[in-house]
Parts: structure tokens; sequence; C-alpha cells
């Protein structure tokens, strides 16, 4: 139970932390920007993690075999990109078109901004660790699940920092599809 407490707590005050470095490093505007590019994230990896993810816990809880345990992490990964994969496409294709010059006029209201198509491959890469803590939730490893939540937390903080007066919304973003 209170390594449960610690492990939100962690994984909240690492958040909390990479928000103030951003408000920090560029104001409310470049903290609006980050927010956006944030749900630009969620709404690429939302539908794996809110579906595949405690599917997969479920699974893993109930399979007495071991040996189906990395099968089924390996199919919920697969699953996840897979869901997320229709999403990153569109936000790139409209990231892509206004490079094309034959792209009808129609299309010109729909320009995304850069960062967007970041956003959505970070958001598209996170699938993988959603469904890795899935799998450990499922497998009732609570010691490995706080590890990875502070390990997240601290190296998303040390991101931020050493970029604070840079750009850290892209230092951010790669931390979040590295990881």
């Amino acid at each position: 139970m209170y390594l449960s407490l610690s492990t939100i707590a962690v994984s909240l005050v690492g958040r909390a932390v990479i928000d103030k470095f951003i408000a920090l490093g560029g104001g409310p505007d470049l903290l609006a920007s980050w927010a956006q590019l944030q749900s630009v994230m969620d709404l690429v990896s939302g539908a794996a993690v809110a579906g595949v993810a405690p599917g997969l816990s479920v699974l893993v809880a109930q399979s007495a075999a071991r040996d189906s345990h990395r099968n089924l992490l390996l199919t919920g990964i697969a699953l996840g990109l897979g869901l997320g994969l229709p999403v990153l496409m569109l936000i790139v294709f409209f990231q892509v078109l206004p490079w094309n010059s034959s792209a009808h006029p129609w299309f010109k209201g729909w320009l995304l901004p850069p960062e967007w198509a970041v956003a959505a491959i970070a958001g598209w890469l996170s699938i993988g660790m959603s469904m890795l803590n899935a799998y450990m939730i499922g497998a009732r490893r609570q010691r490995a699940i706080f590890g990875l939540a502070a390990f997240m937390a601290a190296a998303g903080i040390g991101i931020a920092a050493l970029a604070w007066l840079r750009n850290v919304i892209v230092a951010v973003l790669g931390f979040h599809a590295a990881a």
C-alpha cells in the first residue's frame, strides 16, 4: 500500500517539477505549448493506454504460466502500437502536407506546428513503456514499478534542468520518445 502511494507521489512530483522548469524557462506561453503537446501525446497513446494496458494487466495476473508472460507483453505492445499508429500517421500527414505544392487549398487550414509531429512520435513510442508498466502491475512487481517511476521522474527532471534555458520542450519531448 505504501509503495503504491509512494509511486504515485514520485510520478506527480516529477511531472510537477518538469512543468516548473518549463514555466520558468519560457513563461506561461511555453507552459501552454507544453500542455498542448502533452495532449497530442495523450491523443496518440490514449486508446492503447486506456484499453490494451488494463487488459494486459489482467491477463498477466490471471496467467499461471510464467512462460506466456513474455508473449503477452509483446502482444500488448504490438496491439498498443497498432492502435496508436493511425493517429500518428494522420498527424504526420498533416505535418508533411504543407511541403506538397499540389495540396488542395482546403487543406491549408490544417497546417500543424512542427512540434506536433515530434509529440505524436513521442506519444506513440511511450506506448511501449505504458505496456511494460501494465505488465509489471499484472505481475505484481511493486518495487519494479516504483523503480521505473522514480527513474522516469529523475531522468525527466534532469533533462528539463539541463535544457532549462535552451529548448526545454524539444528536450523533454525527446526524453519521452526515448523512454
